[in-house]
């Protein structure tokens, strides 16, 4: 047999060996009820009942969250509350009970903050709504607050492209900032 065939096998044997030899370290008894489906988050602050988790919620030591967010449990360990945003998509939120670590899919809000701006130009105008898909078409979930000639309203919406108009001093007009009209 060749040098480099027996240094090739030595090697493999040695690497077999060692990746076969270390175990996994898990608990007898799982203290998750049934499978632990992922958690979306809310918008900045998000609450989860250990029970809808944990058979004993008492047994939790710890939590510890992803980069971006805040973990705090209460004191009685029935509500972690996490706060903040995820800097992906998706990530791992680690709960402590019984001296074992146990992983939960966390996915980011699919919402954000949105503002609408309005530039009322010349003429008066005493009002402005907006109705649309994200509001359920109703004028008064949105109404605009005036500052100086810019009607402005806040709000939160789910990712995506929306159908609306603004209802101006009571008149449905599309929104003349915006060249996508249907």
């Amino acid at each position: 047999m060749s040098n480099k065939a027996l240094k090739f096998i030595s090697i493999a044997l040695a690497l077999m060996l060692t990746g076969c030899s270390s175990s996994i370290e898990a608990p007898e008894d799982s203290q998750i009820v049934g499978l632990a489906t992922p958690i979306t988050l809310e918008f900045e602050e998000t609450e989860i009942i250990s029970a809808d988790y944990f058979i004993a919620p008492s047994r939790i030591d710890s939590v510890t969250a992803p980069a971006g967010l805040q973990a705090s449990l209460s004191p009685d360990k029935e509500v972690i509350t996490l706060s903040g945003s995820l800097q992906s998509p998706l990530d791992v939120l680690n709960i402590w009970a019984g001296g074992y670590a146990y992983d939960f899919l966390l996915k980011r809000s699919s919402k954000q903050e949105i503002t609408m701006t309005f530039e009322q130009g010349s003429g008066s105008v005493n009002s402005v709504k907006m109705k649309g898909e994200m509001n359920n078409w109703n004028p008064n979930a949105t109404v605009f607050e005036k500052n100086g000639d810019i009607w402005e309203a806040t709000m939160l919406v789910n990712e995506g492209v929306y159908q609306y108009v603004l209802v101006i001093d009571g008149q449905e007009m599309p929104d003349p900032d915006n060249p996508n009209t249907v």
